[in-house]
């Protein structure tokens, strides 16, 4: 027996009976329930029921309504309907609805069978709906699995129809399912230029003898038409000829790389393309990278390059500076220096290199090098040192030479500016005696030995002497092949001389010499050239400014001899004035001036200077002897050249020979037609004297003529004078005396005030050249007495006022005597001014202070001193303690003070 669990929906438990019957017939062991209703069908019903049989119709259910609620449950159970009658509408219906079968209950004999077939075709349908639901669920994990693979990815049909897409296809092309499944065809997006290079790489992957490529690269098309970039796949599968392809869009990836590979192309575009040499080093000095500017600066292929280090770029003596494996950068610094390479032939040249740490992809540190030859550009450095060099020192010559008038400080600053910017061996400046005609080597000339110092070249000998001739510059690369050369130091290979001359007039030469060959350029003539123009101008301006400054010199020396012979009546310290002149102006070493004695006829020995010895003291030379008489009578100058030549009496005296004197000079003192002298010169080396000199003697020894002369004439003037004077004075002691008479002064009052006043002024430091003028009017102190009346002068009583008032008048009485009287004029100090009183209350001016000339305030003191100390008819001379205190109560009233102390501490000392 077979268990079957059953379910009956039966209102009458007959029929339920009749149908267990049955089933048992069948075969069947039933386990049934039976329910009425719907309520305790919804109760009861499970999905472990086998079968369920119903009555179509109940009283309070129905069989349509149970198979609805099964449905409403999804419960898989096969559903049998029993009832009285049907319709074949109700039929299809309950069919429709899910019923299994039915089945007329006057047929039950059939529900055996028709439970069996329900059984088997539920059975089946259940295998069926398993196999379904196995089926959905395959393809639901194929569908994630399809969708979630991260690619794009797609069935391709044999005819190359797209029969299933993802949606990471969609999200790539832009594609939709309904758009591209059954519709696309691969090369509806595959870009048309790689249509064949797809085909070929299908047809492999359909192949099993050759296996394809694991995946290749395409351009695809998406449905805005934007071509993107893929990495594609490809594998058969199911039927024959279809095929799983998927790819992943690269397109970003791609983008990337070709801007990668834009930029390096670009960057060795850049790199090969820049003018400077670039060099990628690593931290031991290995060169990683160059660019092809540094393979042409170096001489080294790229191939080569890369096998080099550092080291092998620099000289030896520079290997400490860069890094290597024993001594590799730590870190590096970004700088900026010049330094000496090798080229790959082992030639050095200059270079400019920069330095910058860099960080590779890697993040391995290099050291990038960016570096150019420099070689030109050191050259044009070279060139414009020169240059700035040539200019500065032409500059520095030129100022020294606005502010230098000595000839030799300029020629040693052109000398070392030779030196500085040519760097010759042997090399200066030769100077023209144009009355020797020869060069003479001047002493700032470099580096020859000092025995060649003195050497004179004469113009027909040398380069320099040919130089000097043509007035052109001569260079000699190889002094053996010119027959002009002339050696002075031995071993000079080339030589290069340039004139020194303004216009047509050659002042001298620049000569430089080396002991290498072809050791000088155009461009070093070219400087030299310049220099000698330079230096040429400088020393003819020293040479005029020279010789201006000695013509003002000159005058200026005439106009002190001028002053001198005006001012001073010594004619010796005239005469040593003029041979002073002389010596510095005629340049020569000794001087005599020797006096004629008219009568006799007879030069003498005046005044001399520069001897050694006293040899010309002793002269006494008769017109016509010996060189100076010979020009006395000849009127005209004697010049010996050479006095060992031609020494004439010299050599008789010993002393003149122990001068060694070799030029000699004898110049005529001739003054409106009439000799006074000879100027004799005197020099210990041989002399030039040019027209000019000779003009200049004549012109000093004029100016020692009128000296001569004018002494001759002061003498005479002078005894005549003396004689004057001495009339003069004799003349006014004659008045002082008549006046002490007249007047009845004691004797020797005008003596002993004139002495006193005379040395308190002294002792004031009066200038001696006024004292003769206190004298005078010391002498002449009362002489306006003269005009007054005896009767007052003389009267022995008491004076009325008006006899005092005309009293008082005798200073202006002596004005009006004494003013006309040149002679007397600046001795009226005293006569007009000594009764004047320190406070003002004197007379005939009523003077105050040092209103009052000093000399009549002198002599005020002096006058009533002596007249204190004097007899008069009235009184008898006071003491002279008794005189002292009446002068010191009337300091600072009728005295001045400073006299006072001058004239106490006179008397004191007395």
């Amino acid at each position: 027996m077979k268990s079957l669990k059953v379910l009956i929906l039966e209102d009458n438990p007959s029929d339920a009976e009749l149908m267990l019957h049955e089933l048992r017939k069948e075969g069947y062991q039933p386990d049934w329930d039976r329910v009425e209703t719907e309520n305790d069908y919804l109760e009861i019903l499970r999905p472990d029921y086998d079968i369920i049989l119903s009555d179509y119709s109940m009283p309070q259910f129905d069989a349509p309504r149970a198979l609805e609620i099964l449905s409403e449950k999804k419960f898989s159970i096969p559903f049998l309907v029993i009832t009285g009658s049907v319709g074949e509408n109700t039929a299809v219906q309950l069919i429709k609805l899910g019923a299994a079968d039915y089945l007329i209950k006057d047929r039950l004999t059939r529900l055996g069978p028709a439970v069996t077939k329900a059984l088997e075709e539920h059975q089946v349908k259940r295998q069926a709906r398993k196999a379904e639901e196995a089926l959905k669920e395959s393809e639901k994990r194929y569908r994630t699995i399809f969708e979630n693979t991260g690619t794009a990815t797609i069935i391709i049909e044999p005819d190359h129809t797209i029969s299933l897409t993802n949606s990471e296809f969609g999200k790539q092309t832009g594609y939709s399912k309904d758009a591209s499944e059954g519709k696309l065809k691969w090369t509806d997006f595959v870009h048309p230029d790689d249509h064949e290079q797809i085909k070929e790489y299908l047809q492999l992957s359909g192949k099993e003898e050759q296996a394809p490529p694991d995946q290749i690269k395409f351009r695809y098309l998406t449905q805005d038409q934007e071509t993107r970039y893929g990495y594609l796949t490809v594998s058969p599968i199911g039927r024959q000829g279809q095929m799983a392809a998927s790819f992943i869009d690269i397109t970003e990836r791609e983008k990337a790389v070709q801007k990668l590979e834009t930029s390096e192309q670009r960057y060795r575009g850049i790199f090969n393309g820049v003018q400077d040499a670039l060099l990628v080093q690593n931290m031991i000095g290995e060169i990683v990278d160059v660019n092809q500017q540094a393979c042409d600066i170096y001489g080294y292929s790229r191939e080569e390059f890369l096998t080099k280090t550092v080291r092998d770029l620099v000289p030896e003596e520079k290997h400490d500076q860069v890094p290597s494996p024993d001594n590799p950068y730590t870190a590096a610094e970004e700088f900026t220096t010049e330094s000496i390479h090798l080229r790959a032939s082992g030639e050095q040249f200059p270079v400019e290199f920069t330095t910058r740490p860099h960080l590779m992809g890697g993040g391995e540190e290099v050291i990038l090098v960016g570096l150019r030859d420099i070689s030109e550009r050191k050259k044009r450095e070279q060139i414009l040192e020169r240059q700035l060099q040539e200019t500065s020192s032409l500059h520095n010559l030129a100022t020294t030479a606005t502010v230098e008038t000595d000839e030799n400080v300029i020629i040693d600053q052109a000398t070392e500016i030779m030196g500085k910017v040519l760097n010759p061996e042997f090399y200066g400046v030769l100077l023209l005696d144009p009355q020797e005609k020869v060069l003479t080597v001047h002493p700032s000339y470099r580096n020859i030995p000092q025995e060649l110092v003195d050497v004179k070249v004469p113009l027909n000998k040398g380069i320099v002497g040919q130089v000097v001739k043509t007035g052109g510059s001569i260079y000699l690369p190889d002094v053996e092949e010119s027959t002009q050369f002339l050696e002075i130091v031995p071993g000079i290979k080339s030589e290069l001389c340039v004139p020194i001359k303004v216009q047509d007039n050659v002042l001298g030469v620049i000569n430089t010499e080396d002991k290498r060959p072809d050791a000088y350029s155009a461009a070093d003539e070219r400087f030299l050239v310049t220099l000698a123009s330079q230096l040429a101008i400088s020393i003819q301006r020293a040479r005029l400014y020279r010789t201006v400054e000695r013509q003002v010199n000159r005058l200026q020396t005439l106009r002190s001899i001028d002053r001198t012979i005006s001012s001073s009546l010594d004619i010796n310290i005239t005469l040593n004035i003029i041979l002073e002149h002389v010596l510095s102006q005629l340049e020569v070493d000794a001087a005599c001036i020797l006096l004629l004695d008219q009568d006799s006829k007879t030069l003498s020995y005046k005044k001399s200077r520069g001897f050694k010895t006293s040899a010309l003291t002793s002269t006494h030379l008769l017109v016509g002897k010996g060189y100076a008489g010979q020009a006395v009578l000849e009127n005209k100058p004697v010049h010996i050249s050479n006095l060992t030549e031609k020494p004439g009496k010299f050599i008789q005296s010993r002393y003149l020979q122990d001068e060694n004197f070799v030029f000699y000079y004898a110049l005529p003192l001739n003054f409106k037609g009439k000799i006074r002298g000879v100027l004799e010169l005197f020099n210990r080396s041989p002399k030039q004297v040019p027209q000019e000199w000779k003009n200049y003697a004549d012109t000093l020894g004029g100016q020692a003529a009128i000296a001569i002369d004018n002494a001759e004439m002061f003498e005479d003037l002078q005894s005549t004078n003396l004689e004057l004077s001495q009339a003069y004075d004799s003349t006014l002691q004659g008045w002082a005396r008549a006046l002490e008479m007249k007047d009845h002064e004691t004797e020797g009052h005008s003596k002993r005030v004139v002495n006193l006043t005379l040395a308190i002024a002294r002792e004031m430091n009066i200038p001696p050249e006024e004292m003769i003028h206190i004298r005078r009017g010391a002498l002449l102190h009362d002489v306006g007495k003269i005009a007054i009346p005896d009767k007052i002068l003389l009267k022995p009583g008491k004076l009325t006022e008006d006899e005092w008032e005309e009293i008082r008048k005798h200073p202006l009485y002596a004005e009006k005597m004494l003013k006309p009287i040149q002679y007397i004029t600046p001795a009226l100090d005293i006569p007009l001014s000594h009764h004047e009183r320190w406070d003002g209350s004197g007379y005939p001016a009523g003077l105050t202070g040092e209103n009052i000339p000093l000399a009549a305030r002198i002599f005020a003191v002096v006058d009533v001193w002596d007249a204190l100390r004097s007899d008069r008819p009235y009184r008898k001379a006071w003491s002279q303690q008794q005189a002292i205190q009446y002068i010191k109560e009337n300091s600072g009233k009728e005295f001045d003070p400073r006299v006072v102390r001058v004239f106490l501490k006179k008397i004191q000392h007395q």
